[in-house]
């Protein structure tokens, strides 16, 4: 059985409110790696610029990823990504929220290649600094 990862693409919304729409993608490098089919199983999210009400204390982060052990601190919110739906379809998990950190790390950025494939291309990115990580999160409208 193949196994799939996921990596979010971050595209700008068009004159929309969003200051994000991320999308499902598999993600793949010189090694090999998997495409799938994401759309029936994970949301597509809109994301929009925060201001933090309540003063976040920023805090250390570590954490790990694809492309290795990251340290660094969690300085503030600074994105609420809604679940969306695709062409007015259903949203496959519509309570499944990311509040998005600002994040500073203490090493220098590693570039890596990757090939993505979503519904909108297949294209050859690079990474570069490791600017925020997105983290599940509950939400309550007030």
């Amino acid at each position: 059985m193949k196994r799939f990862r996921i990596a979010f693409v971050a595209l700008a919304a068009a004159g929309a409110l969003a200051a994000l729409v991320l999308i499902p993608a598999s993600r793949s490098t010189a090694q090999g790696g998997g495409t799938g089919p994401f759309d029936d199983v994970a949301n597509h999210y809109s994301c929009y610029n925060v201001t933090d009400h309540e003063g976040f204390i920023p805090t250390d982060a570590r954490m790990d990823d694809q492309f290795g052990r990251h340290v660094g601190d969690l300085l503030e919110p600074v994105l609420l990504c809604n679940p969306t739906s695709k062409d007015f379809g259903p949203v496959p998990e519509p309570d499944w929220h990311l509040v998005c950190y600002r994040l500073l790390v203490d090493q220098d950025p590693i570039a890596h290649d990757v090939s993505v494939d979503n519904q909108y291309d297949t294209q050859t990115l690079s990474t570069l600094e490791l600017e925020l990580i997105c983290v599940p999160s509950s939400k309550t409208e007030l």
